[in-house]
């Protein structure tokens, strides 16, 4: 279940970072009017998505994790689509209300790594059960 979410957010977040392409193309030279900071602020949020949408879609590809019902282990994910939620609206707020302090970013980039750390080692712990499960068999 969780690897089809993960699957639909990245090609969402993947479709939301085109649009804020597109929308940096036609818009930008009116919004910075020649302001680089401005310019690099949004560059900089534009490229997050799009690594929030990659580590989505590499989720989706990973091995499921066992009883994905537990707090354990929806942990990582809600993290990561908490992470996603958080880039998005940075990418609107942060940049517009010239914030020197990125602090939507911040946090966001914060809960990512330690989401995608936290499910590595799910992960780790789940291949080495399953290597003692085998030795014993």
């Amino acid at each position: 279940m969780w690897n089809k979410i993960h699957l639909w957010l990245g090609c969402l977040l993947l479709a939301v970072f085109l649009l804020t392409g597109l929308y940096m193309e036609s818009q930008f030279p009116a919004l910075y009017q020649g302001d680089q900071v401005m310019r690099f602020m949004y560059r900089a949020s534009h490229i997050y998505l799009l690594f929030a949408a990659l580590v989505h879609l590499a989720w989706s590809h990973a091995a499921p994790l066992p009883s994905q019902n537990t707090l354990l282990y929806v942990a990582p994910s809600v993290g990561l689509i908490l992470a996603s939620v958080l880039l998005v609206v940075a990418y609107w707020v942060e940049p517009a209300n010239r914030m020197d302090e990125r602090g939507y970013t911040q946090i966001a980039l914060v809960i990512l790594i330690i989401a995608s750390i936290f499910r590595v080692l799910l992960h780790l712990t789940r291949s080495k059960k399953e290597i003692g499960h085998e030795v014993i068999r």
